[in-house]
């Protein structure tokens, strides 16, 4: 969110609050030494593999597509997987990151 922010005022965009990140659960930066934190305050949202599968038999997808996720992160192995229309590889940590993008 940093590099985000940077690159709004670089473009000359005002942003309020630059310091607010309450709206990502009070964390700036999600990075190996954040991780843990971030997802123990996302935990209310996990769900098992078998809720995950019950999901998508109960209801009608158009596509698959539309269930697979895009944006895959391991900090052991410092990977970062996105099939996201945005380009979140421009905000990840510079040189530390193996990118792939689909």
């Amino acid at each position: 969110m940093k590099k985000l922010i940077s690159s709004y005022f670089e473009k000359g965009f005002e942003i309020h609050n630059p310091d607010d990140f309450s709206d990502r659960l009070d964390i700036a930066v999600v990075n190996e030494n954040t991780a843990e934190d971030f997802l123990q305050r996302l935990s209310e949202f996990k769900v098992s593999n078998q809720q995950l599968h019950n999901i998508m038999v109960q209801k009608s997808y158009d596509h698959i597509y539309d269930m697979q996720p895009f944006l895959y992160v391991n900090f052991d192995d410092k990977e970062l997987i996105s099939s996201f229309p945005e380009p979140y590889e421009h905000y990840v940590p510079d040189g530390k990151v193996k990118l792939y993008i689909q």
